[in-house]
């Protein structure tokens, strides 16, 4: 009855799991001592960043290392030499903490190859740190000898949902799969994880004390290779959250976005209206630009604002502007319309045009808004790609004020940036000076876009859209949302003006 007892008590004294530094000790029915004990956890994880755009001040760099320069040319060196190592802190990372049991029988009484303790994230500067109780409870384990030692493993994972609801993001490897019936999002894969040099789940670190320092690591197997690309699309999915929903206070609200990386399916980034994205692999010798993830989780915000839809549009290219869609065929039986983009003959899937040609204004509304986002994440970086430094114009160029300018992409980033900065510009048409005073947040902007999607006929024209049978009409685009900016900003038509695009509000 005593020896009952005792075992109650001592498992009891584990499970709560008290905050002490002191062994909590109890006896289990092999004989063998078990305990809990407060352990800190620390270490540091960086990753290569081999990105041409991005918020590197977000990070703080590894001592000793190169800080990438926007504007400097990246490509002029081998990839991993010189200064294209570019080590940053991998913020934001998933950290999670394990006990290892590894000596013992199968079926051994409180015995488990890995047993979660706790998890943490990566901070600014690389570095990590957590305090908690370690529990051994299989006393067939003998941590190599010593049965008042604790085996510990660390495991950091592209991933963050610890933020109580305001984002959550991973990054996973499809490991091809996922292709079939990709665009019903019938998934697979897992995500890019890495274990701590020192501290893995096959040669955990052991200790007898409470702390647990571990040594700087990376994140990667080779300075290039795929795990190490991995981290900078997880990086870029750092920069487009922290922006939107830390800086701009964009609710979320949504379940876990998740990146496929590499993309099992389609040789170009795209998105998925459940919440998917996926990024193709462009190899070793290519820099990668930063913005397919921030671009793509553009798309993301659109969708969700329009009840999961938007994705199907028609980019088909109008060249004559006559509002009909130019002669096109399926040439490869893709399921996808080919088009003879830039005039050479040749017939490429339309949804690999360029910002160079003139679209349906839905389907330039669609990636215009997705450019917005990237620009919103870049702005104020030195970035081409921010909102700051996003001018170019391609409908919108003449002199006069016309709205053609809806028809083309460049031209509706740039108006959707310009209402949404803070920077007051005058331009001179017509001999009368416009002048931009808008100033909508981005929640503002999103809310103009629900309010777009509560007008039943649009609904109904992007609800029944397919991947074979795209939205192809022109009656949804970007000057459907700026009527709804304009309900509460008279102003807004200078603020188009500025850039040549007239919404006839």
């Amino acid at each position: 009855m005593q020896r009952t007892l005792l075992l109650l008590l001592g498992l009891g004294a584990c499970a709560s799991l008290p905050d002490s530094s002191v062994d909590e000790a109890f006896i289990d029915g092999s004989q063998n001592t078990n305990f809990c004990r407060t352990v800190t956890v620390s270490g540091t994880m960086y990753y290569n960043d081999l990105r041409t755009n991005g918020r590197f001040t977000l990070r703080d760099r590894e001592p000793g290392w190169y800080m990438y320069v926007p504007g400097v040319a990246p490509g002029s060196e081998p990839y991993g030499t010189g200064d294209n190592s570019n080590y940053y802190g991998l913020r934001d990372a998933q950290v999670d903490i394990y006990e290892v049991d590894r000596n013992y029988n199968a079926g051994a009484a409180g015995c488990s190859a890995l047993t979660h303790a706790g998890t943490t994230t990566i901070n600014q500067d690389g570095t990590y740190s957590w305090t908690g109780q370690v529990c051994e409870t299989c006393g067939a384990d003998d941590d190599g000898g010593q049965n008042a030692s604790l085996s510990i493993a660390v495991k950091v994972s592209l991933r963050n949902c610890t933020d109580s609801g305001t984002r959550c993001f991973s990054v996973a490897n499809p490991h091809g799969a996922g292709a079939t019936n990709h665009f019903d999002d019938n998934w697979g894969g897992s995500t890019w994880t890495k274990w701590a040099d020192g501290a893995t789940d096959t040669a955990p670190y052991i200790t007898a004390g409470t702390n647990v320092p571990l040594a700087v690591d990376r994140f990667e197997v080779s300075t290039v290779g795929q795990t190490a690309r991995a981290a900078n699309i997880f990086a870029s999915l750092v920069d487009v959250t922290r922006k939107v929903h830390v800086q701009l206070n964009v609710p979320f609200g949504h379940p876990e976005v998740v990146t496929y990386f590499p993309s099992s399916s389609g040789t170009v980034a795209h998105s998925h209206e459940s919440g998917r994205i996926c990024v193709p692999d462009g190899g070793d010798g290519t820099w990668i630009d930063g913005r397919e993830p921030a671009h793509e989780y553009g798309h993301l915000l659109h969708f969700w604002e329009w009840g999961g839809y938007g994705k199907w549009v028609s980019y088909s290219y109008d060249s004559d502007g006559d509002g009909h869609i130019d002669t096109a065929s399926d040439s490869d039986g893709d399921g996808v319309n080919d088009v003879d983009v830039d005039g050479d003959g040749d017939l490429v899937d339309e949804t690999a045009e360029s910002t160079s040609t003139r679209e349906w204004n839905n389907a330039a509304f669609k990636e215009g808004w997705a450019n917005f986002i990237a620009g919103v994440t870049f702005d104020g970086t030195g970035s081409p790609r921010g909102c700051d430094l996003r001018t170019t114009t391609h409908g919108a160029t003449a002199g006069t004020i016309t709205e053609d300018g809806k028809h083309w992409i460049d031209d509706v980033q740039v108006a959707l940036c310009e209402v949404w900065d803070n920077t007051a510009q005058t331009v001179r048409r017509n001999g009368i000076d416009y002048r931009d005073n808008s100033n909508f947040t981005l929640n503002e902007m999103l809310d103009g876009l629900g309010r777009v999607w509560n007008e039943t006929d649009y609904q109904s024209l992007v609800t029944s859209a397919t991947q074979s049978n795209p939205l192809g009409t022109n009656v949804l685009g970007v000057c459907a949302l700026m009527g709804k900016l304009y309900d509460s900003d008279p102003a807004l038509p200078n603020a188009l003006a500025v850039i040549g695009l007239d919404c006839d509000l």
